[in-house]
């Protein structure tokens, strides 16, 4: 019997097995379909635009080898909710493709080859749209109209938006603080420049930033001082100047992890930023800072307390938060859901006096690179007793 006789057929269920060429025409006669999951497979080839014919609510067809043009008749119907699309070989997506899609809450395309303007792709009034992710592609263009706005600006359902490992370039939306659904944010391994927009106000709900390897300037952004609820900051990789701001600890009390290498930032690391209880991952690398490394570091029991692990906030598979640590001039990618990273990074700057024995009480260590400073005196004798487990 053919697949495409079963024209009751509203869902489909054939994810991880061992299915390989590719669809068979018949496929889309499923005028009933509304649910189609292929995810898994070993599918290739290009999707008929004959698939926007059915009612389609979901598909899911990750982790393949599907390539060309993304259909530009998915949406055809107006029920369409969720595209998963990661991790195949798609080339672009049509300009229609979900210019009219009001009811699209979901898309993943993680993991393409996509070459396309993000903002071409999508209407200036993307309705419902909680998940964009597009990492690992070829965008290119800018975010911003003529006007300094954005289509993101009307994403004000908007909860996670993966842009990050693209081509994209200019400055950020005025915007940026106000998507007040956005938990998630990363932009980073772009060529976006500018100063970080200002505002009075950071959405609670945002507890992921990362701006990392990009062209960003100016002093380290005062609009986040209101982002009370950061877990992950990632800064590293720009040319953010001045020096660290004394209020970083208490304004960002719940950060486990903070980036601000390979930038240029000066003056002392302040005292307080040892006040950071949840802390887990410190790099300071490769800036001008200068004196003495702090020594309290009582309060930072992120690094010397075994932490409960921290419910991400979102479950699908394919979404990963990802971080990148050059660690001894090696890249290391740590994905958060599995791996726990404690260390602290200080190298390539100009500090003086000696390694503080605080250090040596931080027990669930397991990264400490203190290189290419201007330290003295002796190695602390306790700093043997650091746990290998």
């Amino acid at each position: 019997m053919e697949i495409g006789n079963m024209t009751q057929l509203q869902i489909m269920e054939l994810e991880s097995n061992y299915l390989e060429g590719q669809l068979p025409g018949t496929i889309f006669h499923l005028v009933k379909l509304l649910f189609m999951t292929l995810s898994e497979n070993q599918l290739v080839g290009t999707i008929s635009p004959e698939l926007g014919n059915s009612s389609l609510w979901d598909i899911d067809i990750a982790h393949n080898n599907f390539s060309g043009l993304f259909p530009p008749s998915i949406c055809v119907a107006g029920k369409l909710s969720a595209v998963s699309a990661g991790h195949n070989g798609f080339t672009g997506i049509h300009h229609q493709t979900f210019q009219n899609c009001t009811t699209l809450q979901y898309v993943d395309f993680t993991a393409n080859n996509i070459v396309a303007e993000l903002r071409d792709c999508f209407s200036e009034h993307p309705g419902g749209l909680s998940t964009m992710a597009f990492r690992h592609n070829q965008l290119h263009g800018t975010l911003l109209t003529g006007r300094g706005e954005s289509f993101l600006c009307n994403c004000t359902d908007l909860n996670l938006l993966d842009l990050s490992s693209n081509a994209l370039h200019g400055g950020l939306p005025k915007c940026f603080w106000d998507l007040s659904s956005l938990q998630f944010i990363d932009l980073s391994s772009n060529s976006f420049s500018g100063i970080v927009p200002f505002s009075r106000k950071c959405q609670d709900n945002l507890k992921y930033l990362l701006l990392g390897n990009n062209q960003f300037r100016g002093s380290f952004p005062l609009g986040l001082k209101k982002c009370k609820h950061l877990i992950t900051l990632d800064l590293g990789g720009n040319n953010f100047s001045g020096t660290i701001p004394s209020w970083v600890s208490m304004s960002l009390p719940e950060l486990d992890f903070l980036r601000l290498s390979s930038n240029m930032f000066d003056g002392i690391i302040p005292d307080e930023i040892l006040q950071f209880r949840q802390l887990q991952v410190l790099d300071l690398s490769k800036n001008k800072l200068t004196g003495p490394i702090p020594n309290d570091f009582r309060n930072f029991t992120g690094m010397s307390q075994e932490q409960k692990n921290r419910d991400l906030i979102y479950s699908n598979q394919y979404i990963q938060v990802e971080i990148h640590i050059v660690w001894k001039n090696v890249d290391h990618v740590y994905n958060l859901k599995i791996a726990a990273v404690v260390g602290i990074d200080l190298s390539g700057n100009s500090l003086t006096l000696e390694i503080p024995n605080g250090l040596t009480t931080l027990s669930r260590l397991r990264y400490l690179n203190l290189s290419g400073n201007h330290l003295s005196g002796c190695i602390p004798e306790d700093i043997g007793k650091y746990s290998t487990a």
